[in-house]
């Protein structure tokens, strides 16, 4: 039986990834800081996963249940709606802590785990990775730096381990008001979490370096490329936004 370990699994696109992989026959760990909504039929594991504690709790407990994990798939994290004004190391390490470090030392702990046998490393990393947006400094840098850790990691990785990143724009979830303190409409476009994630899913079991869920975006990146007025017209109009919420 195919084996995977899911971060952040309680909800969301973790959640959906998790309930996919068991419909397809996998074993599977579900972890997150809350698991009351594991997919049924999962291991559950409550973990904080934004502590080297607790990826190596994560790690010493999946390879209890599975002899070998066949997936990882690094899909914790969580933003911020703010603008920035007072310094606060703490509030900016929390966001880095779970966001960035995490999955990057998830990566190193992956490697030890698999000594040299095959294995697929899965990230969910995110649009906001590559096209910044007003409101989402500290979310969109800590998701910048792991874009570039992917960037050169895969000249450097092993033979034996595929790399999957993805990058999904703003997903039906609430995922993007659950650190808001001021309210916030929807970034558009928004997608399912079960669109999301059967995308996800697919790609890691292909092995592809990597997976933009929503064609819309894949459009408007080039777009903005060849027209930077029109990214700069879209930033305009959600800075404006956070201009009215956050005076």
């Amino acid at each position: 039986m195919a084996t995977a370990v899911v971060t952040g699994a309680g909800s969301g696109i973790g959640r959906c990834i998790a309930s996919l992989l068991l419909e397809k026959g996998f074993g599977v760990i579900a972890a997150d800081l809350h698991t009351e909504g594991a997919p049924e039929g999962s291991i559950p594991f409550q973990c904080d996963l934004s502590s080297m504690e607790g990826v190596d709790s994560l790690f010493a407990f999946a390879e209890k249940e599975f002899e070998h994990i066949d997936l990882f798939f690094a899909n914790a994290g969580f933003p911020y709606y703010e603008k920035l004004r007072e310094p606060d190391w703490e509030h900016i390490a929390c966001i880095f802590n779970i966001n960035t470090v995490s999955p990057i030392y998830s990566y190193e702990r992956y490697l030890k785990h698999l000594e040299g046998s095959h294995g697929g490393f899965v990230v969910t990393c995110s649009a906001m990775g590559r096209t910044a947006m007003p409101g989402f400094a500290l979310y969109s840098a800590s998701k910048r730096a792991l874009d570039g850790f992917r960037d050169a990691l895969r000249y450097e990785k092993p033979e034996n381990v595929t790399i999957t990143f993805a990058y999904p724009v703003s997903t039906d979830t609430g995922f993007f008001l659950h650190r808001s303190t001021i309210g916030m409409d929807k970034p558009f476009p928004v997608q399912t979490p079960e669109h999301v994630a059967k995308r996800i899913v697919a790609a890691a079991i292909k092995g592809k370096a990597s997976v933009s869920p929503s064609r819309l975006y894949s459009f408007a990146s080039v777009l903005f490329k060849v027209l930077p007025p029109v990214k700069w017209t879209y930033r305009r109009y959600y800075a404006n936004k956070l201009d009215r919420r956050y005076p």
